[in-house]
């Protein structure tokens, strides 16, 4: 085999398609006399643009309508860089045209200005797979449309089952390693540079088992597509938040019924795209195992079910540090202050606090108050308090809210249970009737 043919067999894609337009700035396309015109209120909109990117290099991308393996079409960018064969097609061409480009998915790190509340943020980070143009030429008459895919690589993880979200097809998810090495003439470095490729595969496929296992050894020819995934997140959540903050006053702004609706519409589109965003991925129609062994249905659920609880053990051994450091430490309790503070002022005055002298209280009632015989006796053994004493009960009583804690320490100290030298006469039935 070829050194050519190991490389497309390795990470190839051929792309088909019609060429298509893209926003640009009104800047840009005052200089560009081969802008597409647009409508009043309208974006210019050319078929070519050209970015800068973080380390001030220049970069040229061009988007294409292509079908999927499902029928639906997507738009897929084209990033140029360098002197790519054919792009001087791009600047002719007008849109509509059918193009056929070669090259090769990229795995790369991206950061999305949308959810940057502020100048010190940059956004939010993600991966996602590029499509690298390495050549474009007019498309013949043998061409096909469509974006075909031939990749060798390494399962990375193991399966989901999940449905299809265009068609009423079962589809096992599983993500390929693709590691490509590149070299250069006239010198002895050699590169590696990994791709993390999500491929999908019906599961009623007869290859599909081949693709069930992490580790296999795959070769895999299909075609992209593209899919909607939604987004969760922090960073995600706090710019929805703030889009839905501002809604308030931009329709407080509105001065007419049809400016009212053009903000709503703006506004659900804006906080769609903050909660949604699209990914590329491969739709397998051949699957050939070149190392490792076929998995089943079953057996790739509980594949994936046992790396799931892996996953979480390890999650609970790293917090277990944490929280025995949390539990060492403890939590101040906001209430213990509370509830020491009348304690250490008494302490402080000398005087036994009021819990103590209710308690002890309560314990001299229960010594003095025998625990047999009747009603009857219970109350002749019962002394009368003084007359002293019941005058200071009264009126301690009497005293305002804010003073119930020196009130209850004051009827208590103040009560006296005088000693008991004779037992008192015992009151018949009739005065006791009285009394009560």
């Amino acid at each position: 085999m070829t050194s050519q043919a190991t490389e497309r067999t390795l990470n190839h894609v051929r792309l088909v398609g019609t060429l298509d337009t893209q926003t640009i700035s009104r800047r840009e396309a005052a200089n560009r006399p081969e802008v597409v015109a647009s409508s009043p209120g309208e974006r210019p909109r050319a078929t070519l643009v050209q970015r800068v990117n973080d380390v001030q290099g220049t970069e040229q991308r061009a988007v294409l309508q292509v079908p999927s393996p499902f029928g639906k079409p997507f738009q897929i960018t084209l990033h140029l860089e360098g002197n790519v064969a054919g792009s001087e097609l791009l600047t002719d061409a007008a849109p509509g045209t059918l193009l056929a480009a070669e090259g090769e998915l990229e795995w790369v790190q991206t950061t999305d200005p949308r959810y940057a509340l502020d100048l010190t943020e940059r956004g939010r980070r993600a991966s996602e797979l590029h499509f690298r143009a390495r050549s474009l030429a007019l498309a013949t008459a043998d061409d096909e449309p469509g974006c075909d895919v031939w990749l060798t690589g390494t399962v990375l993880t193991t399966t989901r089952i999940l449905r299809h979200p265009d068609r009423p097809v079962r589809i096992a998810v599983t993500t390929v390693r693709v590691v490509v090495e590149r070299t250069r003439r006239h010198s002895r470095a050699r590169l590696s540079e990994p791709a993390n490729v999500a491929v999908a595969i019906p599961l009623d496929h007869p290859d599909a088992p081949n693709l069930m296992r992490a580790g296999n050894e795959v070769c895999i020819e299909g075609m992209l597509e593209r899919y909607l995934v939604p987004l969760r997140g922090v960073e995600v959540d706090r710019a929805v938040a703030a889009l839905d903050a501002s809604w308030p006053d931009e329709q407080a702004a509105a001065r007419s019924p049809q400016a009212l609706r053009d903000a709503e519409r703006r506004y659900a589109r804006q906080r769609r795209r903050l909660q949604e965003t699209t990914r590329t991925r491969v739709i397998a129609g051949y699957v050939a195992l070149t190392a490792g062994s076929p998995a089943s249905v079953a057996e790739a659920q509980a594949l994936r079910s046992a790396q799931q609880r892996a996953r979480q053990d390890d999650r609970r051994a790293r917090q277990r540090p944490r929280r025995i450091v949390a539990a060492q430490a403890g939590p101040e309790d906001p209430t213990d202050d509370v509830i020491a503070a009348p304690t250490d002022q008494a302490a402080q005055d000398g005087t036994p606090a009021a819990s103590t002298l209710a308690d002890q209280a309560a314990q001299d009632t229960l010594t003095t108050t025998p625990s047999h015989g009747p009603a009857e006796a219970r109350l002749a053994d019962t002394p009368a308090p003084t007359e002293e004493a019941t005058q200071a009960t009264f009126t301690d009583a009497d005293a305002p809210n804010e003073e119930v804690t020196g009130a209850v320490t004051s009827a208590v100290t103040s009560v006296s249970i005088p000693a008991r030298t004779s037992k008192p006469r015992t009151p018949d039935r009739q005065e006791l009737t009285k009394d009560v």
